[in-house]
């Protein structure tokens, strides 16, 4: 809720701004970001948040791959235990 009522929030005092400025504000404002965007400190950090974000992606990753095996596991232990057969090539039980 909090984050669907900040984003209507931005958009709509975006929104106000962008048909309130003149054309002169709106070409500094503009100069501004473009200055903003070129600084090398705000490259580091878009850097360290990128490598940030893949770590935890393939954190992320590797933790589902290990808990999709435990799944399986399980799914294969609880149906050789259902029907008594000592694994899965073994015929069905009558």
């Amino acid at each position: 809720m909090g984050f669907k009522l900040g984003l209507l929030t931005g958009a709509a005092v975006g929104f106000y701004i962008g048909t309130r400025i003149s054309e002169e504000q709106q070409q500094r404002l503009e100069a501004q970001v473009r200055r903003l965007r070129e600084d090398p400190r705000v490259s580091k950090v878009k850097s360290s948040l990128s490598r940030g974000t893949s770590a935890v992606a393939d954190a992320a990753a590797e933790r589902t791959a290990d808990t999709t095996d435990e799944v399986a596991d399980r799914v294969v232990d609880a149906m050789n235990a259902d029907d008594g057969s000592s694994g899965p090539g073994s015929p069905p039980a009558p």
